[in-house]
């Protein structure tokens, strides 16, 4: 039996929410989780992790399944939760307006899209071949880990100084992105071999440089491209974070209430219609036995 006894009201209905989602996709509630101190990959029954809960400062979230079908869940802190149950209710009232051919709504839709992009486009740090081991070591160190921190990926781009401008105005199009590091702006054939050989001399040293860097900060990365060109490492980090936009407070700002309760008030009424469970028959649910 699911029990919910701690956190305020609305923290209870949003995990509700996402109960009923992960029944949805597995009916006997067996979830995947990851076990933050042995980090096992493990099957566990849903129960047993909400059970555990203290509703005033933890919540879930509910990730897409892999093959085998089953929810991953993670735990995460009440208010990320509750910002996510915000935004639900914002995308179906605004769908609703949507389809009632909402002239604000369409003008809304298409602002949040736009930013949506914005947001999700390939954030692009560029390096010189040249560049001193200095530099590199500190000022690009720093912004690596600063983008990181914000946007949680980043692609490094590596070449002569005269391709990073024309690397920065494509930094959307990764196709793009990626044919340049077929090409090469170095004359190699006017180079002696002992320039040759200097000159990869010092790209292997930066990208060993680089490589030390990498391996200092919590990330991942996917190397494309060859030294005597150009290289493209797309960073991803392992523990994002973003300091700027998280709450200390498990509950959400007055005005994020206020919108809340817009929103509810909304989907209560569009709920009369709608053949989805009402949130009083959620509720019944948690007073029976779940069945294996």
């Amino acid at each position: 039996m699911f029990e919910i006894n701690t956190g305020s009201e609305r923290a209870q209905t949003a995990l509700k929410r996402l109960i009923m989602k992960v029944k949805d996709k597995s009916s006997n509630y067996d979830v995947h989780y990851v076990d933050p101190h042995s980090k096992e990959f493990l099957t566990v029954s849903l129960e047993s992790l909400v059970n555990k809960l203290d509703l005033r400062k933890e919540g879930i979230r509910v990730l897409p399944p892999q093959a085998d079908g089953l929810p991953i869940i993670r735990i995460i802190p009440v208010s990320e939760m509750l910002e996510s149950y915000v935004d639900e209710l914002a995308a179906i009232k605004q769908q609703e307006l949507l389809d009632m051919g909402s002239a604000r709504a369409l003008k809304a839709a298409s602002m949040r899209a736009q930013a949506e992009r914005k947001k999700s486009a390939t954030k692009i740090l560029t390096l010189s071949w040249s560049i001193s081991v200095s530099d590199l070591q500190n000022q690009k160190r720093n912004e690596i880990e600063k983008r990181l921190n914000k946007d949680g990926k980043l692609v490094v781009f590596i070449g002569e100084k005269s391709s990073l401008s024309s690397a920065r105005s494509i930094a959307e199009k990764e196709d793009a992105l990626a044919k340049q590091l077929k090409t090469s702006n170095t004359n190699w054939e006017r180079m002696d071999e002992d320039e040759h050989a200097l000159e990869m001399k010092r790209r292997e040293m930066i990208f060993g440089k680089l490589d030390e860097v990498l391996q200092e900060l919590d990330c991942k990365w996917e190397i494309s491209g060859s030294l005597d060109a150009r290289m493209m490492i797309k960073l991803s980090s392992n523990n994002k974070t973003n300091t700027n936009n998280e709450k200390k407070d498990a509950e959400l700002s007055p005005k994020e209430l206020k919108r809340l309760r817009k929103l509810e008030k909304a989907r209560e009424k569009s709920q009369q219609k709608a053949s989805k469970l009402a949130e009083d028959d959620i509720d019944s649910l948690y007073l029976l036995k779940i069945e294996d």
